[in-house]
């Protein structure tokens, strides 16, 4: 067997167990909902205020009690008008009415704009990888009057009819717009989920559910690729040291 069959057959041998040792790939899920938090409003999922698209100023006042409703966890601005700009979450475990017309589900956030400004949760990729983007908005209060939802990928309004902003009609809660998407993104990238008020601000509660799950490689899957590597250079160099020598007549 010469040196090229003999590299191929370790190829091949490297091959199988790259498939076999290791899965191609490890699912990191973010969840709006299940990973809504209290702590500092930095990282992955942040919680703000500003112009959709635009600009984005975090919220500074996190209540365990919202409002004083037991139920209810919230993000607001130092200083609310009627509550707002908030972004919330009913943290019953069940279906809670609150603020007398909200009917708050606890598989959504709550996320209402203030009289002058947006409601902004935002998501900051911390890997580069391909992201399935699953969810919707609905509309939560008993008598709302519209909003306008969007998404925004580094500041530039997304695909389809969520591209600069999408107009949710008056209804009755549980009226939803749902969004399915899948796309790369850099560590570091932001992608905003936004609510404007499409005029008045009252009754503008709005349910947000996403979740993202990005593929990234095993470690294992890693390892195993620079432990094969490694050993084909290795047999490599063998083979060119152990190649004969011509020698001249």
């Amino acid at each position: 067997m010469n040196a090229l069959h003999k590299v191929l057959g370790f190829g091949a041998i490297v091959s199988a167990a790259l498939s076999i040792s290791a899965p191609a790939s490890a699912a990191l899920v973010f969840d709006a909902v299940n990973d809504f938090h209290g702590g500092a409003n930095t990282g992955v999922w942040s919680y703000g205020t500003g112009v959709a698209g635009v600009s984005f100023t975090p919220m500074t006042n996190y209540s365990p009690v919202c409002e004083g409703a037991a139920t209810i966890s919230c993000w607001q601005t130092p200083t609310p008008v009627d509550r707002v700009p908030l972004v919330a979450k009913n943290i019953s475990g069940v279906t809670q009415n609150v603020y007398t017309t909200v009917v708050q589900p606890a598989d959504v956030l709550n996320v209402h704009p203030g009289p002058t400004s947006d409601a902004i949760v935002r998501f900051t990729a911390p890997v580069t990888a391909l992201y399935s983007l699953t969810g919707f908005f609905e509309t939560l209060d008993t008598n709302p009057n519209g909003v306008v939802i969007g998404l925004f990928l580094n500041g530039l309004g997304f695909q389809g009819p969520f591209n600069g902003g999408a107009a949710v009609a008056p209804g009755t809660p549980g009226g939803a717009a749902p969004f399915n998407f899948a796309f790369n993104m850099n560590a570091g990238d932001k992608f905003d989920f936004t609510v404007n008020n499409g005029g008045s601000y009252y009754n503008d509660s709005t349910g947000l559910a996403a979740t993202f799950t990005a593929g990234v490689p095993e470690p294992s899957m890693w390892a195993l690729s620079i432990v094969g590597f490694g050993a084909m250079g290795a047999m490599l160099r063998r083979q060119r040291r152990l190649q004969p020598v011509a020698v001249r007549a």
